[in-house]
């Protein structure tokens, strides 16, 4: 119970101090800590449609592009059968690359909105994430699908009702750790290296500097050089590869202790 309710409370905090005081711990106690920065932090209908619409394309590229066809290890529960995982994620990943690069190049979503909506992104996610939680406990209990239960509410619920978990072919507890936080990361990563890139050319600018311009591939194309802060391209780049190692090794999750064992909670 204090895990479930004291990590989302600790998350709000960390980000408050981070946007409105350089990274700088504030007293957790505070009133004024919390009424100046509640604003930044409450869901907003923009963040809302950000983080649902992201889940349901997610979940609609894991049920429909190709991919590698992997079987599980034999679940006891289900009479020893070995239960069928589509694992795309590299062709999902790409997909998401070529969208993003669309969207914002032609203006119709700037990738820099995330960085802008974080705040309120990050609490519709943690209110979704009770949601599903509670949702799926309430499935599992209703419809007999349970296992291992503790008759601990509060613990059931943290750790999780239903073992096996699926909308179609996509089994939500593998999609749920693959998918949506390590992409959302890498996203909220490069959304701040764009917006930090943005801010420095508008200062050069107003500032009377001449943007300094690449030449690549011998001048047949040239754009302005990145004025992204080295260590926000440093995570970015440690996300990048991160994810595309997910990605790229997602058929060697479908057997691990994670999937066969481990519960969704």
């Amino acid at each position: 119970t204090a895990l479930m309710i004291g990590f989302p409370i600790l998350m709000l905090y960390f980000y408050l101090c981070l946007a409105f005081h350089r990274g700088h711990l504030q007293n957790p106690l505070s009133k004024e800590f919390w009424a100046n920065g509640l604003p930044a932090i409450v869901p907003t209908y923009q963040a809302a449609k950000i983080y649902m619409f992201f889940n349901v394309f997610q979940l609609f590229t894991a049920a429909t592009l190709p991919g590698v066809k992997v079987l599980g290890l034999p679940v006891p529960s289900l009479g020893g059968k070995q239960l069928e995982y589509l694992c795309n994620g590299v062709a999902t990943w790409y997909v998401d690359l070529i969208l993003v690069a669309l969207l914002h190049l032609t203006g119709f979503f700037p990738i820099t909105t995330v960085i802008d909506e974080v705040g309120p992104i990050m609490s519709v996610a943690m209110i979704w994430g009770i949601i599903v939680t509670i949702g799926c406990y309430v499935v599992g209990r209703v419809t007999g699908r349970d296992h291992r239960m503790s008759g601990s509410i509060p613990y059931d619920l943290f750790m999780g009702a239903i073992l096996n978990p699926r909308i179609g072919n996509v089994d939500l507890k593998m999609w749920s750790e693959i998918r949506i936080p390590w992409k959302l990361l890498f996203f909220v990563s490069l959304s701040a290296a764009v917006k930090d890139h943005e801010i420095n050319m508008a200062r050069e600018l107003q500032a009377g500097l001449t943007p300094q311009v690449w030449s690549l591939f011998g001048g047949m194309i040239k754009m302005n050089a990145i004025k992204t802060s080295a260590p926000l391209l440093f995570m970015l780049l440690a996300h990048l590869l991160y994810v595309n190692a997910c990605m790229k090794g997602e058929e060697c999750i479908p057997t691990t202790w994670d999937i066969f064992y481990e519960k969704w909670g």
